[in-house]
């Protein structure tokens, strides 16, 4: 149906091909002007543009180009209209009637600046107010134009491009899908557009009902005198109306629960634990060498003795410049942190991941670095913060949470730490900076004179991780190296006894088996290959693009369903992958071999372990629900490949009674396994 309409708008937008420029300017014009743009669903229009962009049906680059002059010129309408009826639109309609709207649109750009521009047009109740309020402001021609331009190339690529991959890939479709994959790509498109806007309204709402409850209760505890003491612990006498110390002190509270709730989680097995080991097993299996390195820099940034060497370089450059509060809140932060840490570590024992080169046997929680860092880190970019402007508050405040994240997901990603570990220690890092920072708070200290103390801060941050970083990045390195240890067994007894040795599933990526290793073979890789090519066998070498994966939409054949990311044992690869094609049918017989780890006493040809299975062919191109790809029914492929070892001894043994894994069942495996050796074996 769509297809029919796609090529009707072809012929007409071939014989006018300026209609379809005409009509992304309009839109991307309307959408950007005030009031008028709010209403308008601009990612559902111009991603109907882009489809048609897409498809070749009108040019990308002019789409581009005119769709970012009318969001420009929307923008530049809006921002004129501002500057020249100035404070008068707030007697016009419907802004005298609705004054919220301009109310909203003033404190966003207040609260951004001239970035407001740039960032407002992505956000949904300011989208199109933000140029309106900047002319109300006063902004200059040119400062806006510094911001809108930008801003309009963005919105433009942005909103344009998910109809571009749609209209793309559907040019590789047969006919009869083309419809139905347009369709389910607007209808996601739609759906991360509602899912969007209820978010932002949703935490809106939120907001406001929690100031509201905190503003309630602040007059409730102030009527109460039995609440006196507690009021005045935590009251800013510098301005005794601000409630922000009460919505600290109760965040607070909250983290300490939640941490309180972890550490039992970590004594007994809890929901959290669930998810403990198949993250663990998920990260290990993305590792890469490059990658290694850079967490390890990051992690040794966490580590006690630079995150207590730069606390106390600042101690010592706030005492020499008599700035005694903020160096007694540093103290207390870092003493409150350290000696937290190492209580729950002696309190709470819970043993850490394994399987590599150095074993650790403290307490996994909490996570030092990662508590460490939230509560030192974060009270240094508080303290920064307030020597700056508002608008620039942001700076410290998102540069310390970057380094407290990335340091967080390097005790993971390293696998030294449990996903509970560093949640438990982020709730008490942020329990403790958030109480100092109440106690800081109470009498605010006016801001530094001078902005030298930049410069040392950036030195205390830097000399302590430059000295660990150059002495200890290959400990590091060899301590939380992976190990997977080699097994000797002796030849014969492996013949005779072969799942004595060689596990019976393969597990995925988040250590489920889903898989079981049907064949065992030892003789050298390269015979296995020619033997099996001359049988009709084809070598694969899967790679993961974008025109891999795009191919999937694209042909029937299962050959282009292989998995986007290739299986793994031992968080290897298969060292080799073969198809055969059965004839007359449309479904395809794969081998996968792995590295076993096993080596033998009296036979220097390796063992690889590998799996079997039929590969069918999807029923559906485009469909929501997961089908089985492979399957093991009558043995997947063993006797097919049984045929071909005219030149092997082989055997087949079966496993009876066991019961198989959740995953597994769906296989129909008939617990069938063959085991093959050269004939000129021991």
């Amino acid at each position: 149906m769509i297809e029919h309409y796609l090529t009707y708008i072809d012929h007409y937008l071939q014989a006018k091909p300026y209609m379809g420029i005409l009509f992304a300017f309009l839109i991307a014009f309307t959408e950007s002007l005030p009031l008028v743009g709010t209403v308008i669903p601009g990612s559902i229009t111009m991603s109907i543009i882009g489809i048609l962009a897409g498809r070749g049906i009108i040019s990308l680059e002019a789409t581009l180009l005119w769709a970012t002059l009318g969001a420009l010129a929307g923008d530049t309408v809006g921002f004129f209209v501002g500057k020249y009826y100035n404070e008068r639109l707030r007697l016009m309609w419907p802004f005298k009637k609705y004054p919220k709207w301009l109310t909203l649109g003033e404190a966003f750009f207040r609260k951004h600046g001239g970035k407001s521009i740039l960032i407002g047009r992505f956000v949904g109740p300011v989208r199109s107010s933000v140029p309106l309020i900047a002319g109300l402001l006063k902004m200059s021609w040119l400062r806006f134009f510094v911001a809108a331009i930008p801003s309009a190339i963005l919105w433009a690529v942005a909103y344009l491009l998910p109809g571009v991959l749609i209209g793309a890939v559907s040019l590789e479709l047969p006919r009869h899908v083309t419809t139905e994959f347009i369709l389910i790509g607007l209808g996601v498109i739609v759906l991360l557009w509602l899912l969007f806007w209820a978010a932002q309204r949703f935490f809106t709402l939120v907001i406001l009902t929690i100031n509201d409850w905190i503003d309630q209760l602040w007059r409730w505890l102030y009527l109460h005198h039995s609440s006196h003491f507690f009021l005045r612990a935590i009251t800013n006498h510098r301005n005794p109306a601000d409630h922000y110390q009460l919505t600290l002190t109760l965040l607070a509270f909250l983290s300490l629960l939640c941490f309180l709730g972890l550490s039992i989680l970590a004594l007994t097995v809890g929901p959290l634990t669930n998810f403990n080991e198949p993250l663990f097993y998920f990260l290990q299996s993305t590792r890469l060498a490059h990658i290694d390195k850079f967490f390890a820099l990051i992690t040794m940034l966490g580590d006690a003795k630079v995150i207590l060497g730069i606390s106390l370089l600042l101690i010592i450059a706030l005492g020499i410049k008599k700035h005694w509060r903020a160096a007694f809140h540093l103290v207390l932060v870092t003493v409150l942190s350290a000696a937290a840490v190492y209580l729950f570590k002696w309190l709470v024992f819970s043993p850490r991941p394994r399987g590599f080169l150095v074993l650790d046997h403290s307490s996994s929680f909490p996570s030092g670095h990662a508590g460490l860092s939230l509560a030192i880190f974060g009270f240094i970019g508080f303290l920064i913060a307030q020597q700056l402007p508002k608008k620039w508050r942001w700076i410290p405040y998102t540069t310390a949470s970057i380094l407290i994240v990335l340091i967080s997901y390097s005790r993971l990603y390293l696998g030294a730490h449990w996903l509970q570990d560093v949640l438990g220690s982020l709730f008490l890092g942020f329990a403790i900076l958030l109480s100092v920072i109440v106690s800081y708070r109470r009498y605010p200290s006016k801001p530094f004179r001078n902005l030298k103390w930049l410069v040392f801060l950036v030195v205390a941050l830097v000399l302590p991780w430059a000295v660990m970083s150059k002495t200890k990045l290959h400990t590091v390195l060899h301590r939380y190296a992976p190990i997977w240890p080699v097994r000797e067994i002796n030849y014969k007894d492996w013949w005779q006894h072969p799942t004595r040795y060689v596990p019976i599933y393969r597990w995925n990526r988040f250590g489920h088996p889903v898989q079981p290793f049907n064949i065992q073979w030892t003789a050298p890789l390269n015979d296995i290959q020619q033997t099996l090519e001359h049988s009709g066998w084809e070598s694969i070498h899967t790679k993961t693009d974008i025109q891999t994966a795009l191919g999937r939409f694209a042909s029937y054949k299962p050959e282009r369903h292989f998995p986007l990311f290739p299986w793994l044992y031992r968080d290897k690869p298969p060292v080799l992958f073969m198809i055969k094609h059965l004839p007359h049918a449309t479904t395809i017989i794969e081998l996968r071999l792995w590295e076993s780890g096993i080596r033998f006493e009296d036979n220097a040809w390796p063992l690889w372990v590998g799996s079997i299975n039929y590969h069918i062919a999807p029923k559906r191109l485009i469909t929501l629900r997961r089908p089985h790809e492979i399957s093991l029914v009558n043995g997947g492929g063993v006797n097919e490949l049984a045929r071909a070892l005219t030149n092997y001894q082989w055997k087949k043994i079966f496993l009876h009674g066991s019961k198989k894994p959740k995953k597994i069942r769906p296989l129909e495996w008939n617990g069938e396994i063959l085991i093959i050796r050269s004939t000129g074996a021991l």
